[in-house]
């Protein structure tokens, strides 16, 4: 039998393969040669690709980078899987497991301590092996301390491939990040509490201010509302001491005209004086009575405005002629004059104590902190009303402040007159009063020696009821 090429006389180039038989005679003799000619032209190509093949597959076998090994599964009489026999590995399978001289060796023999894996690796490629069914995996192999990413996948029954890639610096990385994320939680929780108990500290805090702004408010309000009884006090004292002399005076005249009648000693001219007597006593009377009255109730509806202050309808001029009336014990021991321009039939419907109470903290600014070393001054109310406003402007020609000054008068408990009496809150009032309560806005202008002026822009009508 033999082989060789042969170019035909069309230049094709064919692979044959010869037969070669001795022909013999009946002495078995040679007499000639009987020949078969094969064409293996294709037979020969496939051999060669296969041997291409395999040698590019041996290639890609012995220098991929990952661990590749050649296993066959090893069964008992009943098909279950018992064991695997190494029958190739490359060298990438060495260099990351550092197992030589492995093939031809059982599984058992390789890894002794396989029946302490947490994977049953037998079980696992005999699945693989008798199925053909393919599965990717991690696990950790204690006698390399490496985590490996293993795919297995069969070729043929019985037989599998694994190929093994080197985690262990990935499964570190995400054991490492697991234990930080565990660590930032636990920092995280303890945070959150520790805020959450500083927010619940700063609540209280917060409530216990307010509560404390709240009372010294109120007592602000109670102090101005003292202070403005014991001025009342006085105005109405002066007429009743008047109304009452002059009722005694009437009572000891009316004693004396009766004890002369009676006495039949009464003469014409008695009468007459004693009757010109009454009549200038009971005028007097009469008037300061009255007087009396107009201060009892103009105190009464400022004091009831403030006390309960719910919204109302009242006329404006007569609200500030209200409260000018009530600080009239404290204007008239001054120089100062206060003018008013506003209209008289001017209607508002809103809170009469608010702007009872802002209008006699401007006032007493004024004289307090404005007036202060000014024997002479004068305050200047103006109020207008356009498109459902009400303007309130407020002027006194006083020794205005600086700008320092004037950015801080409506904060809480700034005060220039700490130690003598002064708490800080009047004007804070003020703004918190037309702000919140009368939903409207504030300004202040003030110049050093040029007094200050406040102008106060509320709605005409609030529209609800406190």
């Amino acid at each position: 039998i033999a082989e060789r090429y042969y170019t035909t006389e069309w230049g094709k180039q064919v692979y044959l393969r010869y037969h070669l038989t001795p022909s013999r005679d009946k002495d078995d003799a040679i007499t000639g040669v009987q020949g078969i000619v094969e064409d293996s032209t294709e037979r020969m190509l496939v051999e060669n690709a296969l041997k291409d093949s395999e040698a590019e597959y041996r290639s890609l076998f012995k220098n991929m980078h990952s661990g590749l090994a050649y296993h066959k599964i090893l069964v008992d009489d009943q098909n279950r899987p018992r064991d695997y026999v190494f029958l190739d590995v490359n060298e990438a399978y060495e260099n990351l497991t550092g197992l030589k001289n492995v093939i031809g060796k059982r599984a058992t023999e390789v890894f002794p301590e396989s029946s302490n894996l947490e994977l049953d690796l037998i079980s696992i490629y005999g699945k693989v092996a008798l199925t053909g069914e393919e599965i990717t995996f991690d696990a950790y192999f204690e006698s390399f301390g490496m985590w490996f990413s293993i795919s297995a996948y069969s070729p043929e029954r019985r037989y599998f491939v694994t190929v093994f890639e080197d985690i262990t610096e990935r499964k570190w990385a995400e054991e490492s990040l697991h234990k930080l994320n565990e660590d930032l939680e636990e920092r995280v929780e303890a945070r959150t509490l520790e805020l959450q108990r500083t927010n619940q500290f700063l609540q209280e805090s917060l409530e216990t201010l307010e509560r404390t702004q709240k009372r010294l408010v109120e007592s602000e309000k109670m102090a101005a509302l003292g202070g403005l009884v014991a001025g009342v006090a006085h105005e109405i004292n002066t007429p009743l001491g008047i109304g009452v002399t002059a009722a005694s005076h009437l009572v000891e005249r009316t004693q004396a005209i009766a004890r002369l009648y009676q006495e039949e000693q009464m003469k014409r001219s008695d009468l007459e004086k004693y009757l010109e007597i009454a009549r200038e006593s009971t005028a007097m009377i009469l008037a300061n009575l009255r007087r009396a009255a107009e201060n009892i109730q103009s105190f009464k509806q400022i004091a009831v405005d403030q006390t309960y202050d719910t919204i109302r309808s009242f006329k404006f001029k007569q609200c500030i002629d209200n409260v000018l009336l009530s600080l009239y014990p404290k204007l008239k021991r001054t120089q100062h004059t206060v003018t008013v321009q506003c209209p008289e039939d001017l209607e508002v419907e809103s809170y009469p104590g608010a702007f009872s109470q802002i209008l006699t903290n401007f006032v007493m600014n004024s004289l307090i902190h404005g007036f202060e070393h000014c024997p002479q001054g004068h305050i200047e109310l103006q109020v207008q009303e356009e498109n459902g406003v009400l303007r309130l402007r407020y002027r006194d020609d006083g020794k205005g402040m600086g700008d320092k000054e004037r950015s801080h008068i409506f904060e809480p408990f700034y005060t220039t007159k700490r130690g003598q009496g002064g708490t800080g809150l009047g004007l804070h009032i003020v703004y918190n009063l037309v702000t919140q309560r009368l939903n409207g806005h504030i300004a202040c202008e003030s110049t050093p020696g040029a007094g200050t002026t406040f102008t106060i822009e509320v709605p005409i009508t609030q529209g609800g009821t406190a």
